[in-house]
């Protein structure tokens, strides 16, 4: 009961906040302490607080948050802030995300980043989903460390080569 009560605080402060209808300084201060305590939260609270982040376009404060939770150690506040980052179209996060999607272990993490990019109209975010479908990007290991690793190996090259000239690709199994 709680949690739903401290969501419920936290998405009507950031709608607040994004529509600009509070009229005193102090709503305004009220609105961002009861978006600190979600964002001070361990579990679910904090993960839901980065998320309504991504309904306050064009506010830096909530840009740097949802920035600085990239680096979180959770996977789960890393993709809600990889997702919130995309629907604010913060496109300054653009070389974050992208540093993140090249790093990153967690598969979830991976694909918000990719989608992020693709809802500021970057392309790589596409490039992103395909290494993945074609099991190029998988859990364990960065994209750029498989990108090199494959480039070393002429083997791997000439199957690569093959199999998108012949509009083939394999599902990892």
């Amino acid at each position: 009961m709680r949690r739903v009560s401290v969501c419920v605080l936290v998405i009507t402060a950031c709608l607040a906040l994004s529509v600009g209808r509070l009229s005193a300084q102090s709503a305004g201060d009220k609105a961002w302490s009861t978006l600190r305590s979600g964002l001070a939260e361990k579990g679910d609270d904090r993960i839901v607080a980065i998320r309504v982040l991504g309904l306050l376009e064009n506010n830096p404060k909530a840009g740097e948050i949802a920035t600085a939770a990239l680096a979180d150690e959770k996977p789960e506040v890393r993709a809600a802030a990889a997702d919130a980052l995309g629907q604010m179209r913060a496109k300054y996060s653009v070389p974050k995300l992208k540093d993140m999607i090249k790093t990153e272990k967690d598969p979830g993490v991976v694909i918000a980043g990719a989608r992020s990019l693709i809802a500021m109209g970057d392309p790589l975010g596409y490039a992103v989903y395909y290494a993945v479908l074609t099991g190029q990007k998988k859990s364990g290991g960065g994209l750029l460390d498989d990108q090199k690793k494959m480039l070393n190996d002429p083997k791997k090259m000439a199957n690569s080569a093959s199999n998108k000239e012949s509009g083939s690709f394999h599902l990892p199994v």
